[in-house]
C-alpha cells in the first residue's frame, strides 16, 4: 500500500496554498487541470513545481541511487572524510572533480 502525503502545497497567487490530501483529492476529481501539475515529494508533503525543477529533481534522484548502486556492487565510492571549504560533511559530489594525492591511497 502506497502511503499518502499528509499535505499538498499549491501554487496559486503568488504564493503556496496548503491543502490536505483528501481535498487535493477532491480537487483533482472536479477539475482535470489539476492532473497536468507536477509535485516533488518534501518531507511527507507534495509541493508543486515547474517542469525544470522536477526534471532536476528526479535526474538528482535516479543519479543518487546509480552511485548507491555502483557502490554497493564495487565497494568503490565513499562520501567519508569530505567536507566543503567550511569543514562542513559534504553527502554528495555533483559536477566537480576530485583530486587525489597518491600517498593517501591504500
Amino acid at each position: 500500500m502506497k502511503y499518502a502525503p499528509r499535505k499538498v502545497y499549491l501554487k496559486e497567487n503568488g504564493g503556496y496554498v496548503e491543502l490536505s490530501y483528501t481535498d487535493f483529492c477532491r480537487r483533482r476529481e472536479a477539475d482535470h487541470t489539476y492532473s497536468d501539475k507536477l509535485f516533488i515529494p518534501v518531507q511527507g508533503c507534495l509541493i508543486e513545481v515547474v517542469r525544470e525543477q522536477y526534471t532536476d529533481f528526479y535526474r538528482d534522484k535516479e543519479r543518487w541511487r546509480y552511485l548507491q548502486k555502483l557502490d554497493a556492487k564495487n565497494s568503490l565510492l565513499s562520501l567519508d572524510g569530505f567536507v566543503d571549504s567550511e569543514g562542513n560533511a559534504l553527502d554528495f559530489i555533483a559536477d566537480e572533480t576530485a583530486g587525489v594525492d597518491t600517498g593517501n591511497l591504500l
